[in-house]
C-alpha cells in the first residue's frame, strides 16, 4: 500500500498522474507504474529474484505497519541512506521468501524520491538500465531479471545507496536486537498463557 494524498492505495491500482506522497510530505505525480510476473521455478537463479518480506514493526512501531514484500534490490529509506532490502536479510525480521512465482510493481516518479510503503519509507523505482525487468516497458523484456541491487546509475538516486559498511552494520544490529526483543516478549505472553489455562 502507497501513502497518497486520500490515504493508503495498493501499488496495483495506481496509474500515471496518480498523486502519491513522498516521506519528506511532498505530493507528486506517479510517472510510471512497472510490473511484472515472474515464474521464479523457470529462474536460472531464483535467489536473485526471490522476494524479501520485512515484517511488520520490524524496524519499529508502524515501521512497517504490515508485512512489506519486496524484490532484493528494493531500497528502504534507513538513516538517511538507501539499503536495499536483500542486504537486510536476518532470516528473523528481515526475510527472502521462497516463492514459485511472483508478481513485482515499482512506482517511478519524475525524480527518484522515497515513498511510504505500508508505513516504512522506501524508493520509487531508479532507471538503472533495468527497464527491461517490467513487462510493461516499451522495449524487449528481460526473460530472467536480476532483482539484486546494481550499482549502475547511483549517482541519480535521491540519497546515497549503501550496500556494506558501519551504517549498514548499525541496522542491521538494530534489526536484530528488535527480533529478539519481540522473540522473548512472544515466549513470554505464551508461558503466561499457559500458566493462565492452569490456574
Amino acid at each position: 500500500m502507497i501513502l497518497t494524498p486520500e490515504g493508503e492505495r495498493p501499488v496495483e491500482v495506481l496509474r500515471p498522474g496518480d498523486a502519491v506522497v513522498t516521506a519528506s510530505g511532498e505530493t507528486v505525480a506517479v510517472a510510471w507504474v512497472g510490473h511484472r510476473h515472474l515464474d521464479l521455478r523457470r529462474h536460472p537463479q531464483p535467489e536473485r529474484a526471490q522476494p524479501v518480506r520485512v515484517a511488520a514493526h520490524a524496524f519499529g512501531p508502524g515501521l512497517p505497519h504490515r508485512d512489506l514484500v519486496v524484490s532484493p534490490g528494493h531500497a528502504l529509506f534507513v538513516e538517511d541512506v538507501l539499503i536495499p532490502a536483500g542486504v537486510l536479510v536476518n532470516g528473523t525480521s528481515v526475510v527472502q521468501l521462497d516463492r514459485s512465482e511472483v508478481v513485482y510493481h515499482h512506482v517511478e516518479l519524475a525524480v527518484h524520491d522515497v515513498l511510504v510503503a505500508d508505513g516504512l519509507p522506501a524508493e520509487s523505482y531508479l532507471d538503472c538500465g533495468n527497464r527491461g525487468t517490467f513487462e510493461n516497458h516499451d522495449g524487449p523484456v528481460t526473460l530472467h531479471p536480476d532483482l539484486v541491487a546494481s550499482a549502475l546509475n547511483l549517482e541519480l538516486a535521491c540519497a546515497p545507496v549503501v550496500l556494506h559498511g558501519p551504517v549498514v552494520d548499525r541496522v542491521r544490529a538494530r534489526l536484530a536486537a528488535k527480533a529478539e526483543v519481540e522473540a522473548e516478549v512472544k515466549a513470554g505472553r505464551s508461558v503466561l498463557a499457559r500458566l493462565l489455562r492452569r490456574a
